[in-house]
């Protein structure tokens, strides 16, 4: 079966070498970019995406370009048909656009075979044509010698689409799913000494994930991976008399990490780190508080003040001082819940 549809395409080549012989465009712009002048492909894309109306089709090797994701799931969003084949390395790829599309609706295409698929092409509203060297990635914008050409052809935007479709159709079962990762951990507290933790991941056995971390002294390992798996937390001592916070994200998915301070202590900072420790349950238990208020305090963690907690949606001068008394530092109520 796929021998006669690679048969196809290469007829259709053909067809196509034809086809540009006689095909009365009626527009064709080149655009370039290097190191010295970037983004000048991208705002092409940008612009030809934004005032598409009918059809997108993308076929493309590496998509990791937010700007062009963006444009894209605007497109869908304003009832454009939109299709994409990926290659299957965009699964796994760091910053990778294949989960904001496929969230957004997008049917997506993971394009599997022996060799890679090394499309970089577009088709806009059945009449233009976009292709070239040019991946969708911020590597192609900003740091490489790249080129595409815009061709408004009818006639070869119909060669482009009959091709597109033997792909989709070659493709059809490896459509992306939706992939959610689920954290074992969401937050993680450490003392000044540093230390090592475990995060277990829940997610579908095709899907790809990556690990940001947005501060210098947490280092995790591995940086990225596909389907369930772990990821190891290494915190450097912290020699500050202050503690101090983190965020990991994995997958979308935020872990904040807080690791304590080696000086004394103030009051102040003594309660700010029992707020960041304090759990779940024992938040329900507080009288006044709840599982929606508990949940709305852990999901805003790690908190750098205590004045945080009236910031809250629901949380007023009556539950700040009921949370603070559940965590021993009822005292402090007059000065951060007014």
């Amino acid at each position: 079966m796929m021998k006669n549809k690679v048969f196809l395409v290469a007829i259709l080549f053909f067809v196509s070498i034809q086809t540009w012989a006689s095909c009365p465009c009626s527009s064709v712009e080149a655009f370039f970019v290097s190191p010295t002048t970037p983004h000048i492909i991208e705002t092409r894309l940008i612009a030809l995406l934004d005032q598409s109306t009918k059809t997108v089709d993308i076929a493309m090797y590496s998509f990791t370009d937010d700007d062009l994701g963006n444009a894209v799931a605007r497109a869908h969003t304003r009832g454009v048909k939109v299709r994409v084949i990926l290659d299957d390395t965009q699964k796994g790829a760091a910053g990778s656009e294949l989960n904001k599309l496929v969230e957004a609706g997008i049917p997506v295409r993971i394009a599997t075979s022996s060799g890679s698929f090394h499309h970089k092409f577009v088709i806009l509203d059945g009449t233009v044509v976009v292709t070239g060297s040019y991946n969708w990635s911020e590597a192609a914008g900003i740091r490489n010698w790249e080129n595409i050409v815009v061709l408004k052809c009818e006639e070869l935007a119909k060669v482009f689409t009959a091709i597109f479709e033997v792909l989709w159709t070659a493709f059809e079962g490896n459509e992306a799913r939706k992939c959610q990762a689920i954290s074992s951990k969401t937050f993680l507290s450490f003392p000044s000494l540093g230390g090592t933790d475990q995060i277990s991941i829940s997610i579908n056995q095709d899907c790809g994930w990556t690990v940001t971390v947005t501060c210098p002294w947490v280092s995790v390992f591995p940086g990225s991976g596909s389907g369930p798996g772990q990821v190891r937390v290494n915190v450097s001592p912290n020699t500050s008399p202050m503690g101090r916070t983190c965020t990991i994200t994995i997958a979308n998915t935020n872990i904040s990490v807080f690791q304590q301070g080696t000086g004394i202590k103030t009051r102040d900072e003594e309660c700010l780190e029992r707020l960041n420790r304090v759990s779940f349950g024992q938040l329900v238990d507080c009288p006044g508080i709840g599982e929606i208020i508990a949940t709305r305090v852990i999901n805003n963690r790690p908190f750098t003040s205590l004045r945080q907690l009236t910031a809250i949606h629901g949380i007023g001068q009556a539950r700040c001082c009921y949370i603070l008394r559940c965590i021993g530092c009822e005292d402090l109520c007059n000065k951060y819940c007014q």
